[in-house]
C-alpha cells in the first residue's frame, strides 16, 4: 500500500500552514502535459498578427515563458472556496527588427491587442477542473530579432534578459537549496513572495515588483544569506537582506520599505508555534482578502446549515 503523501512543506509548521493555505487556490503537481496548448497559442498569436498589422509591429513567432517552463507548473482544481480558470501559460511574442526606442511602445500595442484576444480565448474554455488545462497569458517580454529580449516594466522601463538563462538560475538555485535544507524549496520560496505580493503590494506611487524582479532579487538574498532553518526564517533573512539601507543589491524601484515590513512580518510568523496561529496569520496577513473572504463564506455556510439544522 502506497505511504501517505507528505506535504511539500515537510515537518515545518510554517510551510505546512502556507501549504494548507495554497492548496485553497492550486494543487503542487506538474501538469501531465506541460504544454497542452500548443494549437490554441499559434493560433492566438496568428490572430495577434492580424491585429496589429499595420501599427508597426511584425510579429514572428512564439515561445513559452514562466512556471511550465521552469518545470514548477501547478495544476489548478475547483474546490468550495476557489474557482480558478487554468494554468496560466506565458508567451513570450518574438517581432521583426525594431529600435530600441520603439521596444515598450511594441509591448503596448501587444498587449492592447492580446487584452481582447485573451478574454475570448478564456471565455470559449470549458470549466473543467477533472483535466490539466492552461489559460494564455502574454508575458512582458519582447523578443526582437537583431538586438535580444527584453523585459518591460510597468513603469515602462526595459531591462536585457534571456529567458533561457532566467530559468536555468531557478533550477540552479532550487537544487542548491535543496541541498542545504531539504525543507525549504526555493522556487516555493519565491512563489511565496508572489503570493504576498499580490496580497500586500507596495503602498503607493511605488509599484509591485514584476514576477522576474522578484525572481532576481530572491536569487540575490539567496546568494547573499542562504536559507534558514524554515520557511518563515529564510523569507525573513531574504526581505531584511534586500531592506538594507544602503542597498546590498541593485532595486529596480525603491522596494526597501516593503522588503522591510516583509522581514517583520515574517519575523512575527517566525516567533508562532501553534500551526493555527500561523494559518491565521497567513491568512491575513500573507494571502490577504482572498483566504480571509473563502474563511468568512466557509464559515457562513457552515453557520446556515447549523441553523437550518436547529429548525429542522
Amino acid at each position: 500500500m502506497a505511504g501517505k503523501r507528505k506535504s511539500k512543506g515537510g515537518d515545518n509548521e510554517a510551510g505546512a500552514a502556507a501549504h494548507a493555505c495554497l492548496r485553497r487556490f492550486v494543487e503542487f503537481t506538474r501538469p501531465r502535459n506541460p504544454r497542452p496548448a500548443r494549437a490554441r497559442a499559434a493560433r492566438f498569436v496568428d490572430d495577434l498578427r492580424e491585429r496589429v498589422d499595420g501599427q508597426g509591429v511584425d510579429v514572428l513567432g512564439f515561445f513559452y515563458a514562466g512556471s511550465t517552463e521552469k518545470g514548477t507548473a501547478l495544476r489548478r482544481f475547483k474546490s468550495r472556496e476557489s474557482d480558478i480558470p487554468g494554468q496560466g501559460l506565458d508567451l513570450v511574442i518574438s517581432v521583426g527588427m525594431l529600435p530600441v526606442s520603439s521596444i515598450v511602445s511594441a509591448q503596448k500595442i501587444l498587449a492592447a491587442a492580446a487584452e481582447g484576444l485573451l478574454e475570448a480565448e478564456r471565455a470559449r474554455l470549458e470549466r473543467d477542473f477533472r483535466r490539466d488545462r492552461a489559460t494564455l497569458e502574454l508575458a512582458p517580454v519582447l523578443d526582437v530579432r537583431g538586438l535580444g529580449q527584453f523585459h518591460v516594466s510597468p513603469d515602462r522601463s526595459i531591462m536585457p534578459v534571456n529567458v533561457r538563462h532566467e530559468h536555468e538560475q531557478i533550477k540552479k538555485r532550487t537544487r542548491s537549496a535543496a541541498s542545504l535544507n531539504a525543507k525549504i524549496g526555493f522556487n516555493d520560496a519565491i512563489r511565496l513572495l508572489k503570493w504576498w505580493r499580490y496580497a500586500r503590494p507596495p503602498r503607493e506611487p511605488v509599484r509591485a515588483p514584476t514576477s522576474l524582479e522578484l525572481e532576481r532579487l530572491a536569487a540575490a538574498a539567496f546568494d547573499g544569506v542562504g536559507v534558514g532553518p524554515t520557511w518563515q526564517a529564510t523569507l525573513a533573512m531574504w526581505c531584511a537582506w534586500l531592506a538594507h539601507d544602503p542597498p546590498r543589491v541593485h532595486l529596480p524601484a525603491p522596494f526597501g520599505e516593503w522588503f522591510a515590513h516583509g522581514a517583520s512580518m515574517f519575523a512575527e510568523i517566525d516567533a508562532l508555534t501553534a500551526r493555527a496561529d500561523i494559518v491565521e496569520r497567513l491568512d491575513l496577513e500573507l494571502f490577504g482578502s482572498a483566504c480571509t473572504h473563502a474563511n468568512a463564506n466557509a464559515n457562513a455556510n457552515a453557520n446556515a446549515n447549523a441553523n437550518a439544522n436547529e429548525r429542522s
